[in-house]
């Protein structure tokens, strides 16, 4: 829905061109919104590698998201 920030940011490694970049996400947090009950938001730490598995990437980035019942 919209990104809110991004924060923690890093580049241990450079990215060259022609690398391949393989992305891996994980939810750190998920609370629902506070002013609007049908939306969440979720925090995430994305990681990102080149193609020798090496971190060339790396943040965490907040985000409001439409909530989904489960059923």
């Amino acid at each position: 829905m919209a990104n809110l920030g991004y924060d923690a940011v890093r580049h241990p490694h450079p990215l060259f061109h022609g690398d391949t970049l393989y992305v891996e996400t994980e939810i750190l947090e998920m609370r629902l919104s506070r002013s609007r009950p049908n939306q969440g938001i979720v925090r995430f730490k994305h990681t990102g590698r080149n193609q020798d598995g090496v971190v060339v990437l790396e943040f965490e980035r907040s985000a409001l998201m439409i909530r989904q019942e489960r059923g």
